[in-house]
Order: structure tokens, then sequence, then C-alpha cells
């Protein structure tokens, strides 16, 4: 599924050096944040980063435990950016 998801993609494939720093700072973005929300939304974006990596054909290795990145990947398949998820078009609530 995730191979799949990255193939629709199509994103550029760069070598494990540029991988590991993109990761790096996806995961310093969720360090960082400390409203729930967001906080799982700098989740999915490790997942993301972490799966794109390996899809590449990097040994990238997902930091966190499993449950972590099924919880990633739940939200990037389901809660669209913009608060579009609590009916509110053109808002964008401070969660």
């Amino acid at each position: 599924m995730i191979n799949s998801w990255h193939n629709w993609l199509n994103m550029t494939k760069y070598d494990k050096k540029w991988h590991e720093n993109d990761l790096q700072d996806e995961l310093n973005e969720y360090y960082e944040e400390k409203k729930l929300i967001k906080k799982w939304s700098e989740l999915s974006d490790v997942v993301y980063t972490s799966t794109r990596g390996q899809y590449s054909g990097h040994d990238i290795k997902f930091p966190f435990s499993k449950w972590r990145l099924y919880l990633g990947l739940i939200y990037t398949q389901n809660i669209p950016e913009d608060g579009y998820f609590l009916g509110m078009q053109g808002v964008k609530p401070d969660l």
C-alpha cells in the first residue's frame, strides 16, 4: 500500500543523506509541536518522510514504534488540511 502511494505521488528519489536530513527536519518539527492535532500531523510527516526514503531504496528506519507508524498513516489518509474535517472550509483552526 505504501509503495503504491509513493508510486502515485511520483516524488523524486534522492540519495540516502538527503532523506536522512529530511527525516531529521521532520523529527525536529514533531518534537517542537505541543498541540495534539498538529503533533499528529507532524507524525504523519515523519511517516511520509521515512517511507519515502525506504521507497527510494535506502535503509531508513522509522524512528518510533509500529503503532505510531499506523497512527501517522491514519492521519495521512483521513484528515484533510485547512479545517475541512471540521466543516470549516477556508478557516484554519488553532489546533
